[in-house]
């Protein structure tokens, strides 16, 4: 089973948002987890989710790990690209694309 770590890709399952694919940013501790997607949930205004409203993928971000401890600067475009090279770009106006599973 996919543990929730910082840079995992979660799938949002509840809410306005369903389908629509996240990073996690970080974990609380009352175990709310803040997700970015670098587009409607920058990294400015993060969505804060209950982990069981979330389904988590194998998929994982491993450079954010690095960069956070480093303390570099991170943008939103950077989680753009890092969902789009993970394969979760989040398009749902387009042909083909499953809400379920946020893959095409």
């Amino acid at each position: 089973m996919n543990e929730v770590c910082t840079g995992r890709v979660v799938i949002s399952r509840a809410g306005h948002d369903k389908g629509d694919a996240f990073i996690v940013m970080e974990i609380l501790a009352d175990g709310q987890l803040i997700l970015c997607d670098g587009k409607r949930r920058t990294l400015q205004k993060p969505k804060r989710k209950k982990r069981m409203h979330v389904f988590v993928t194998p998929a994982r971000w491993e450079e954010l790990e690095l960069r956070l401890s480093k303390k570099e600067q991170l943008l939103d475009s950077d989680i753009r690209k890092a969902l789009a090279a993970l394969g979760y770009a989040n398009r749902p106006e387009e042909e083909g694309y499953i809400v379920e599973t946020g893959r095409y």
